[in-house]
């Protein structure tokens, strides 16, 4: 999956570009079975944007689940699916926070 960030967080200038190669740094270390894997950033050499490579996971986010199991008459608070993805997510965030130096995710969303 590859992700482009939006244009007011692209390279401007040498802060912003200093920043975004710490948090490049950071994603090359990350190795988790419940975090999605970084593999490249490139910059197109014409626009200057950046674009980030992920491992592609395929789904739904974790709100359209949770409303796909209520539409379909699921309980999501006993469904098992519901307690091992929030068991999966605490296990990766304690991994991050953890990890030496600890990293904060900054951005936890049903759509990360």
């Amino acid at each position: 999956a590859v992700k482009v960030p939006r244009p007011d967080k692209q390279l401007r200038n040498a802060q912003m570009l200093a920043s975004l190669c710490n948090e490049i740094r950071l994603l090359r270390r990350v190795k988790h079975s419940h975090i999605v894997a970084f593999y490249a950033a490139t910059i197109d050499p014409g626009t200057g944007e950046l674009s980030l490579v992920f491992e592609y996971v395929d789904g739904s986010d974790f709100a359209r689940f949770v409303m796909e199991m209520h539409r379909r008459g699921r309980m999501p608070r006993r469904d098992i699916a519901l307690v091992k993805i929030l068991v999966d997510v605490a296990t990766a965030l304690m991994h991050l926070h953890t990890s030496k130096p600890p990293i904060v995710h900054g951005d936890i969303k049903s759509s990360n």
